[in-house]
């Protein structure tokens, strides 16, 4: 999953001149760049951005999801044949491959935790 901070232009210029950096080590920490983007600077500039108003985003693919209220489901079927389905009272979370064998039966009790689901499954 992909993660970036979301700020305007004109506070990434501001970071730049307030932590007296380039405009591109800005947007290397603002977008987690795995080789530039991990040192103690990048970390100063992230915090920075989000007190500043930044927020931090997640990059997800767009698929589609389909509520079944009656039996408390949220059913959501990949491009690639794999089938998310999650029963909403108990947080019972099952992935099928695109053979319709069950991958992994998980119980979440969070949204990230459902995000992480569905990475996996848009990777299978």
């Amino acid at each position: 999953m992909k993660k970036y901070i979301k700020i305007s232009g004109k506070e990434k210029e501001w970071i730049g001149t307030a932590l007296n950096v380039s405009p591109s080590m800005v947007d290397f920490a603002l977008h987690f760049d795995a080789k530039r983007g991990n040192s103690d600077l990048a970390k100063r500039i992230r915090k920075l951005a989000l007190h500043r108003g930044g927020v931090l985003m997640n990059e997800l693919p767009a698929f589609e999801t389909i509520h079944n209220t009656a039996a408390g489901e949220m059913v959501q079927p990949f491009e690639n044949g794999t089938k998310l389905v999650l029963v909403w009272a108990t947080g019972s979370l099952k992935i099928f491959n695109k053979k319709g064998e069950l991958c992994r039966d998980i119980h979440i009790n969070t949204i990230e935790e459902l995000t992480n689901a569905q990475c996996f499954a848009a990777s299978l």
